[in-house]
């Protein structure tokens, strides 16, 4: 069996072509509802990112590109998927970052309206999806069930492709111009790590991808056409394009370009609770109903076995005793004793100092990770079947009080196909909790009155200053204060 593609039609102009002459008012209106919440809650990961170990990281690494456009889809990119509390979808990626990070970068141009700079984050965000699906699964599946993870995988590319539809849709590029973008950015994706990455338990701070150097890659592309440098423009074709080159185990070319207009990928957006990898999400909704269902105090918990999948199950995600950024994000036992002491998720689930503190390290020594009884199952969702529902079944077994408590869940908060989506309401609380009551209210007021005269550079204005919400990130907390907040949470 080969995983050799069919030769087509060129599907990087066809690509091009549509996303460049699609005017604004042939995008659905709920697309436009789901992309500004989707700017709100990207906007609140990268302002609550501020206050953590990687925000003057960040903001260093922009300096050295420079004031403009680089140095900003940069940061806003790579703060944005930092504490990995940004959206996603059943594929599997995080590009988001890369569509707003390249289209808020572009929004400070002179002249720019704001439903320019709404109609950039849906396309960006459509042709990111439709790269992430196309390139397929990074685990290998038998009947639907996930068996183990592809030998090779990364998730960079569709960031990058969700940044270069951005860049060029704020620069209104021409078909053959984007397609010449496409195959600039294209061509300077980084490889995919993510087999690699998945592998390592010393995680480093950078993640499975820098999403700021794809959101800078995707305007650098943007630009690069526009300033006359020429590229391969029909990256995305044949047997040897795009697909191939990123190594991909499970390719479906046809989903490129198939349902252009109809079908948007914005509308299965997967929002985030919680500062961690969303497989740990499963077991966290689990723990929650628990929590709430029997008033539960972290005093109370003499054990926790959380059941998961296999791929959650590796020594990262039982680590019972991380000690950094990264390791915090990816640690089951840490998760489960930021909720049981009830911290509030956003920088404070991935400070240094709290993490630390002996309660915490007692909390997480009481918790095991354990496979699930039930596989995960991966229904091929690329068909936009309704019936394609990702189940991702996990349980919590809880002893306290000298009984045992049981949950178990096939969903988490969040999810777009279950009684758990998210809607305005949830992710407008997610972002109050995130940002400064006093720029909060201007943005989310901007956002939402984009035509209105002045209204997107009150964003951008209120954007640069607003500060991270009262919960303690990792540059404000002491030892002093560390005490504190472990006996406001007891």
């Amino acid at each position: 069996m080969t995983n050799e593609l069919p030769l087509r039609a060129s599907d990087t102009a066809a690509l091009a072509s549509y996303f460049s002459g699609l005017p604004f008012e042939a995008i659905p209106n709920d697309v436009l509802d789901e992309t500004r919440l989707v700017i709100l809650d990207t906007l609140g990961c990268v302002i609550a990112a501020r206050g953590t170990e990687i925000g003057p990281v960040t903001a260093s690494l922009a300096e050295c590109l420079g004031a403009g456009e680089l140095g900003e889809a940069y940061a806003v990119a790579r703060l944005a998927n930092a504490m990995d509390l940004d959206e996603g979808t059943p594929s599997g990626s995080h590009f988001g970052c890369g569509a707003i990070g390249a289209a808020l970068a572009l929004a400070r141009r002179p002249g720019t309206l704001g439903r320019e700079f709404l109609a950039s984050v849906a396309i960006g965000y459509e042709i990111g999806g439709r790269i992430s699906e196309a390139i397929g699964p990074y685990f290998k599946t038998s009947a639907g069930a996930a068996k183990s993870f592809a030998d090779v995988w990364g998730v960079a590319t569709p960031v990058v492709f969700a940044a270069v539809g951005a860049a060029c849709r704020s620069l209104r590029h021409d078909a053959a111009m984007t397609a010449q973008a496409y195959g600039s950015a294209g061509s300077a994706t980084p490889v995919p790590i993510g087999a690699k990455w998945a592998g390592e338990t010393d995680l480093p701070n950078t993640k499975y991808c820098d999403a700021g150097w794809c959101a800078l890659v995707g305007v650098f592309g943007a630009r690069s056409a526009m300033l006359g440098s020429s590229s391969l423009g029909g990256i995305l074709d044949g047997r040897n394009g795009l697909l191939a080159m990123v190594a991909a185990q499970n390719p479906r070319p046809e989903i490129l370009t198939a349902d252009l207009g109809s079908r948007w990928r914005i509308r299965q957006v997967l929002y985030k609770k919680w500062p961690c990898c969303r497989w740990i999400h499963y077991p966290l909704t689990a723990l929650a109903g628990l929590v709430e269902t029997f008033k539960l105090t972290a005093d109370e918990i003499e054990e926790v076995v959380a059941g998961v999948g296999f791929a959650a199950t590796s020594a990262r995600f039982a680590n019972q005793q991380p000690d950094s950024f990264t390791k915090f994000q990816f640690s089951i036992p840490h998760a489960v004793a930021m909720l049981l002491l009830d911290v509030p998720p956003g920088p404070a689930w991935l400070c240094r100092d709290l993490a630390r503190h002996p309660r915490v390290r007692e909390l997480r020594s009481k918790v095991r990770v354990v496979e699930h009884h039930t596989p995960w199952q991966f229904p091929d969702f690329r068909d936009g079947a309704a019936d394609a529902i990702r189940r991702m079944s996990s349980g919590v077994h809880l002893a306290a009080r000298g009984r045992r408590f049981v949950a178990e869940t096939d969903f988490a908060f969040g999810d777009s196909y279950s009684e758990l989506k998210w809607g305005k309401e949830e992710v407008i609380a997610k972002f109050r909790s995130l940002v400064a009551a006093d720029q909060a209210d201007r943005i989310i007021d901007a956002l939402w009155n984009l035509d209105a005269p002045g209204a997107l550079a009150d964003l951008l204005d209120a954007f640069d200053l607003a500060r991270p919400g009262a919960s303690p990130g990792a540059s404000q907390l002491s030892s002093r204060t560390t005490e504190v907040l472990i006996r406001t949470f007891a």
